[in-house]
């Protein structure tokens, strides 16, 4: 809702409906300069409180991450070991990170 509306070679557009009343699907755009932008798409394990938790924990440290971490590896390897440390035995989350120079056109993904 709040995308901005430059650049405008980038449009976002995003909707989560879930099977339940919370869980733990998530996904994220921000920008990370005039020219990149960043997209996450995810799913925590699990339903219910604890995924939605774990979901919103992971989705604070991106924003973190993504900002201090140029390197989209780097981003996930850090998302990781916080939740290898933090998180209830069990669960575990699937995560695409895809950042996209709007200038080039060119992806790096992990």
């Amino acid at each position: 809702r709040d995308w901005p509306e430059t650049p405008d070679r980038f449009e976002v557009y995003g909707e989560t409906r879930p099977a339940k009343t919370v869980g733990g699907d998530f996904y994220d755009f921000m920008h990370l300069g005039p020219d990149r932008v960043a997209i996450l798409i995810g799913d925590v394990s699990g339903k219910g409180m604890p995924a939605s938790l774990t979901m919103a924990r992971l989705l604070a440290e991106f924003r973190v991450s993504a900002v201090t971490a140029d390197d989209p590896a780097e981003v996930l390897s850090r998302l990781n070991e916080s939740m290898v440390k933090h998180s209830q035995r069990g669960i575990f989350c699937t995560i695409a990170y895809i950042q996209v120079d709007v200038a080039t056109g060119r992806m790096r993904c992990a």
